[in-house]
């Protein structure tokens, strides 16, 4: 049995004990530690028992000095109670050993999980067997890391190193549903706790009591902090918006977006920067106040793409989230777009119209650079659903023809056209008048599908052409005609505000505030593990995830359809 012990101790790094053996007063307590560590804590106390029993006295009724394995088994223990969550027993027993054993036993355990507060180990084998001891202790809850790293913090022999590691690991262990409870600490474990609920006030709408705040901040100036936070304000959201000037109406979309966004997390903090429609200005704002003076948890990219491509060429520390798809802007690792690209709503129109039996598709794009390379991915996507492309044709988008002469569009059962949505509702009319009407496919294959992106589609649009839309399957990025519980309070406000139409730009701004609140939790602050959290946000199972590596989107686009007078989402 020794030689199994030995071996296995010496396979496992954390569990290698100086001078390669073991010796045999101690086994007892790995084999504890062992036992703790896999959940058997019958078998362990059974292993400890006679190291816990009452030592008999002396003949002369004296006590005789404690072994030091009696000794390893206490502090065996006061691991085990503090971490699974037995805070009170743990302290009964952390109370019976000297202040310089205390700052052993913390740095020694917690060593095991923060590099930078490693103990250096005396030459006594004591210390040796319990870092080995410990090494085979894996299993701890964070309430007693915690009292580990409260006890270690306030340490007369904690080095600045070390206090900096804690501060900087500590976050980590408040990023479950639930906090632990403030009462067992009272140093720099309870100034975390409570910086993290701090943190859920603002994000989760979680109560914060006037003590707790004045508890936080009597604690802030103990330890000489300006804020709990020091890569910034992790309940802060900075926007840039071009409020103003040509992509104004893009802008005051965003900006009501965030608005409605706003009222459903009253204690977001969201500053609204006005670019002007201006790349200068938004680069300007970046440097002068983003990161001088906000310091946010994120910044919310303008809409247009030469500002946004500016400021992310600024290389600035931050997390950058867009509204839009990311088209023509270079890869980059701080940034994440929240719309499908035009090519892939084009192809999930192909794909759900090949699923409806429609086979025998046309396409019809605007004679413009982007046009055509639709015009090539739209083909592409019908050929590799075995469909035919039984037409390919373009119009001038700044003067629609006023017929339509499309080859063989008797013989197709639907046609693409990746336009705006009053662009398509006037082509809709003349493919009518040149005898084709939208209809949904039958069971004999008869039927003609309008698929159509048709941004910036309204209530409205639909109404004045909903003859030539039946039937149809659009794209537009969103639509606030359609039941949609996830937007219902967004819809809501901007009925309020008699908006004619919502945007996709708006919906998306609106979808990344309504996105963040349990990972910028469970971030515990950090840009950093908010970023790696965001970019593991998975679609569902075998669907793979919400981004790839440069960010953008591959979520399903969201696909409407038109029928008898009612628009719905396709699940």
């Amino acid at each position: 049995m020794l030689w199994i012990l030995t071996c296995l101790f010496l396979s496992t790094p954390q569990g290698t004990v100086t001078g390669s053996v073991v010796p045999p007063v101690y086994l007892p307590l790995y084999q504890a530690a062992a036992d703790f560590s896999s959940g058997q804590e019958p078998q362990a106390f059974v292993r400890l028992k006679p190291l816990l029993d009452p030592m008999p006295e002396n003949p002369d009724g004296s006590v005789p000095p404690e072994p030091p394995e009696r000794r390893a088994a206490r502090m065996l223990l006061t691991v085990h109670h503090a971490c699974t969550g037995r805070l009170d027993r743990a302290r009964v027993f952390l109370d019976t050993f000297t202040a310089a054993e205390k700052e052993q036993l913390t740095a020694t355990y917690l060593g095991k999980r923060v590099i930078s507060v490693r103990p250096v180990l005396s030459g006594d084998d004591f210390w040796a067997q319990i870092d080995g001891m410990l090494g085979v202790y894996t299993r701890c809850r964070p309430e007693g890391l915690l009292l580990f790293a409260d006890h270690l913090y306030a340490a007369p022999g904690a080095t600045a190193a070390v206090k900096q590691a804690l501060f900087e690991w500590l976050p980590s262990l408040l990023t479950g549903d639930r906090l632990p409870d403030l009462t067992p600490y009272s140093g720099i474990a309870a100034y975390w706790v409570l910086a993290a609920r701090r943190l859920r006030h603002h994000w989760l709408s979680e109560p914060m009591t006037v003590a707790e705040l004045e508890t936080l901040a009597k604690l802030t100036a103990v330890y000489n902090l300006q804020h709990p936070y020091p890569s910034g304000t992790p309940w802060r959201i900075s926007a840039l918006v071009p409020v103003t000037g040509a992509w104004s109406p893009l802008g005051l979309q965003m900006l009501q977006a965030l608005a409605a966004a706003r009222a459903e997390i009253p204690a977001l903090e969201i500053l609204v920067h006005n670019t002007n429609s201006s790349p200068g200005t938004a680069l300007q704002l970046l440097q002068e106040e983003i990161l001088l003076k906000d310091r946010p948890l994120a910044v919310i990219l303008p809409p247009d793409p030469d500002s946004a491509r500016l400021v992310l060429a600024a290389g600035a520390d931050l997390l950058f989230l867009s509204p839009a798809d990311g088209t023509d802007l270079p890869p980059s690792a701080a940034v994440f777009y929240a719309q499908p690209t035009r090519k892939a709503r084009v192809e999930a129109l192909i794909l759900q119209a090949v699923s409806e039996k429609a086979t025998r598709l046309g396409i019809l794009v605007p004679d413009t650079t982007s046009g055509r390379e639709l015009a090539v991915a739209a083909a592409a996507a019908i050929t590799k659903n075995r469909g035919t492309v039984v037409f390919s044709s373009t119009y001038d988008p700044a003067k629609l023809p006023q017929r339509l002469n499309l080859p063989n569009l008797s013989s197709a059962q639907g046609i693409l056209i990746p336009d705006a949505a009053e662009r398509v509702a006037s082509l809709a009319r003349r493919l009518a008048v040149a005898g084709a009407f939208p209809a949904p496919i039958n069971a004999q294959g008869k039927g003609f599908l309008l698929l159509a992106t048709a941004e910036a589609l309204s209530p409205s649009i639909v109404s004045r052409n909903a003859r030539y839309l039946e039937g149809g399957i659009f794209a537009p990025g969103y639509y606030s005609g359609a039941p949609d519980p996830e937007f219902n309070t967004m819809n809501a406000f901007f009925a309020r505000l008699k908006a004619p139409v919502v945007l996709s730009v708006a919906s998306e701004t609106y979808w990344w505030i309504k996105s963040l609140p349990i990972p910028a939790v469970r971030s515990a602050g950090s840009r950093i593990l908010l970023r790696e959290a965001i970019a593991q946000w998975n679609q569902g199972p075998g669907l793979g995830r919400v981004f790839d590596t440069n960010g953008k989107n591959q979520r399903r686009p969201r696909l409407y359809r038109f029928l008898s007078g009612q628009m719905t989402r396709i699940p």
